[in-house]
């Protein structure tokens, strides 16, 4: 929910309800450049009465074009 989109930037919210009460919610945030996305991550969770958050944080960059080799199990 909450969408949103400007220019080179995303963010959306989600949240859910797990089947054994633990709660979460998330926020998002979408950066990208030529050959960038730089993205974040902060999720809030509940469970058993106790709540934490967890941050992450991405940078990614183009590397170049995948080859057939990378296919590969």
């Amino acid at each position: 929910s909450d969408h949103q989109r400007s220019g080179n930037s995303a963010s959306w919210r989600m949240s859910c309800e797990l089947a054994d009460g633990t709660t979460t919610s998330a926020r998002i945030r979408n950066q990208a450049g030529p050959d960038t996305l730089d993205t974040e991550m902060v999720q809030d969770v509940t469970r058993g009465g106790e709540k934490t958050q967890i941050t992450m944080r991405l940078k990614g960059r183009h590397m170049g074009d995948c080859t057939p080799d990378m296919a590969k199990p």
